[in-house]
């Protein structure tokens, strides 16, 4: 994992030196229309324009039936490689293993769609780009939308915070941040469609309908800024809250050190819902969630007699935590133990992994702070941040070290 990170961190130094060897100020180059091209290998920072690179958001991946619409009249333009079809709305899209079908017709290779005017809606959102649809080595195929990156940070900032009570010196942050870490997905998947997911396993997107005008304001008034640190964008990661001290890149996710990700001290986020919270779980519910895990390297989990946090980090945070039960011990990655609490039904959210956990009345408790990974900008921070502090100011405090660069 170290290694892997450190390898990404270094393609960027790369990158950025072989994308641009003419332009010190790291400018970008002149806008390709590679959307017309529909070319896989014309992917990425060649794309850049006004609006920035080109970004893909995937939305779907497998086999899935999807309906596709546009406003009344407005017909749908579907393109293969070698042929187009203007077809009425709504169109429904049905992925299956190795063909893909839209209203009757079936394809084995890739395909393309947009309105022909306006935009898309589909299960309510409103889609400005063109959507792709590609097949994936598992045979089944990855649905995306593909737009500029200025077009796409609203609709990301309109879901991470609320553009009706942030300040807009949070919006910005906000905004730069979302910005960076689009940024630098582009830059280490070169020649690939897509980019992020549109749910929280990236950052959230849903479209591009019914901005708030702050969050639109925010968005163009820092056109182009994204964070660097040692000459490269990093993996500008952001959470909802982390409850007084932020979780270092390096505990969160055994990224290598940077001051750019450290751990920081916050009292930003004093008043948000879950700067403190309590779970307490029934020892067969965690047993589940333990064995869902535990499972996928063939252990067998038996009745779970005590949990015991691992290599707590100076800040609070557990990476690990060691189950012992009745048919032995074993080690869990805590943001594992998350991940399959929350598919349990019903769901149980574990909000953070920054916790003291003791066994009361044969319940495990878990008293916490904070909501999310806690690595880098607390979002409910720089809310509370910006009612003294700039934007750039709020981006210092939670990303050491770094400068502020206009790329386009």
């Amino acid at each position: 994992m170290r290694v892997t990170a450190a390898c990404r961190f270094m393609l960027l130094l790369g990158l950025f030196s072989g994308l641009f060897p003419n332009e010190p100020s790291l400018g970008l180059s002149p806008a390709l229309n590679s959307e017309t091209a529909f070319n896989s290998a014309t992917a990425g920072l060649a794309e850049t324009g006004e609006d920035g690179p080109m970004v893909g958001i995937r939305f779907a991946t497998g086999q899935w039936d999807m309906t596709f619409a546009t406003k009344a009249g407005e017909k749908i333009r579907l393109q293969t490689k070698t042929a187009q079809w203007s077809l009425p709305s709504p169109i429904v899209v049905q992925a299956r293993e190795g063909v893909i079908k839209v209203s009757g017709r079936s394809f084995d290779t890739e395909i393309r769609f947009h309105a022909e005017s306006g935009a898309l809606f589909c299960e309510g959102m409103e889609l400005a780009g063109k959507i792709e649809c590609w097949k994936n080595a598992n045979e089944g195929w990855d649905l995306f939308e593909r737009t500029s990156l200025e077009k796409y940070l609203p609709g990301v900032v309109e879901k991470e915070v609320s553009a009706s009570s942030f300040p807009m010196a949070a919006l910005k942050a906000q905004a730069v941040a979302a910005r960076t870490y689009a940024l630098f997905q582009i830059l280490t998947r070169p020649g690939r469609r897509w980019h992020v997911h549109s749910s929280t396993r990236s950052q959230v997107y849903q479209g591009v309908g019914k901005l708030h005008p702050n969050t639109l304001k925010a968005v163009e008034e820092t056109r182009g800024q994204v964070l660097m640190t040692g000459g490269a964008v990093f993996e500008c990661f952001f959470h909802s809250t982390c409850g007084g001290v932020t979780c270092s890149g390096e505990t969160g996710y055994n990224l290598i050190p940077m001051s750019a990700l450290s751990s920081v001290d916050c009292d930003g986020c004093r008043k948000a819902p879950f700067y403190r919270w309590k779970l307490e779980l029934a020892e067969p519910v965690l047993r589940s969630a333990v064995a869902r895990v535990a499972g996928q390297s063939g252990i067998r989990v038996g009745t779970i007699r005590q949990v015991i946090p691992v290599d707590v980090s100076d800040s609070g945070y557990v990476p690990y935590l060691r189950i012992v039960h009745d048919g032995g011990s074993l080690e869990i990655n805590t943001r594992r133990l998350r991940g399959s609490l929350g598919k349990l039904t019903p769901k149980v959210t574990l909000r953070s992994s920054a916790f003291e956990v003791s066994l009361e009345k044969n319940r495990f408790v878990f008293h916490g702070r904070g909501w999310g990974h806690g690595v880098g900008m607390c979002q409910h921070g720089a809310k509370g941040y910006a009612k003294s502090k700039t934007y750039e100011e709020i981006l210092q405090h939670y990303y050491r070290g770094t400068e502020l660069r206009t790329l386009w």
